[in-house]
């Protein structure tokens, strides 16, 4: 896989998940219900799982990039 096309993954696939994180906490933060505490602890669990597959993305994709030969 050339690096445009690695660069393409990695914002659509950025990008996919920044967008699935904010319809999670949108859906968490409910207008209908008072329990802050624990909309507050989702809230930041969906932010930190999120985080971690971008992290988790970006390693592989680095890992892969460091093992092809110069060109």
């Amino acid at each position: 896989m050339g690096p445009s096309l690695q660069r393409i993954a990695t914002a659509v696939l950025i990008s996919s998940l920044a967008l699935f994180t904010l319809i999670a906490i949108l859906s968490i933060w409910d207008v209908f219900s008072d329990d802050i505490a624990y909309k507050s602890i989702t809230t930041i669990a969906v932010t930190a799982f999120s985080s971690l597959v971008i992290l988790g993305i970006s390693r592989i994709i680095n890992r892969k990039n460091d093992q092809l030969p110069p060109q």
